[in-house]
């Protein structure tokens, strides 16, 4: 180990010296226990805030007074998707969760599947009557479909008479060669 004391070689300077201390440990323990301690206050003050917020939002007493008459409950204009609380005859509430999106569109799409897979009239003074949509197709295929006016005929399995790549020429150009 080397001396620490200054050899006759080495220039001493009495103004320059190092530090005694590195850190001041008692300053660091002050700051660190009033900073726990602001800490825990702070947290136990927000703590009755909130129960007192709580309590006002519950406690009719201490809601703000109005001048203003209060109408009720107001309903969202026209067109209404889901049904609201309305009272009924009886003076009841009707709950909204009676009515749900899911079971509604399942209430729909059977009233559709039944009235597609039905007979009835859409119009009895007219004649118009509704029908099974595969008896519908039937009717359909053994009738035939129209044609547009000026097209060519054709039968199942045979092609066009300007071939199976080609489109019919328009009854105003003259036909290709």
């Amino acid at each position: 180990m080397q001396d620490e004391t200054p050899r006759d070689s080495e220039p001493v300077n009495p103004e320059v010296h190092h530090e005694q201390t590195d850190v001041d440990v008692r300053a660091i323990l002050w700051f660190t226990v009033i900073f726990v301690v602001f800490a825990i206050v702070s947290h136990v003050l927000l703590w009755f805030h909130l129960q007192f917020l709580i309590r006002a939002e519950r406690d009719p007493d201490l809601l703000p007074i109005s001048l203003v008459k209060g109408e009720g409950a107001k309903l969202p204009p026209a067109p209404r998707l889901q049904p609201f609380p309305a009272p009924t005859a009886t003076g009841a509430s009707v709950s909204p969760l009676h009515s749900v999106p899911p079971h509604d569109m399942e209430r729909m799409r059977s009233e559709q599947r039944r009235r597609m897979e039905s007979w009835g009239w859409v119009d009895e003074g007219e004649g118009r009557v509704r029908m099974p949509v595969d008896r519908a197709m039937d009717l359909q295929l053994r009738r035939g479909f129209p044609l547009a006016p000026g097209a060519p005929t054709t039968t199942a399995g045979e092609l066009s008479p300007a071939g199976p790549d080609e489109r019919p020429p328009a009854a105003s150009e003259p036909p290709r060669r």
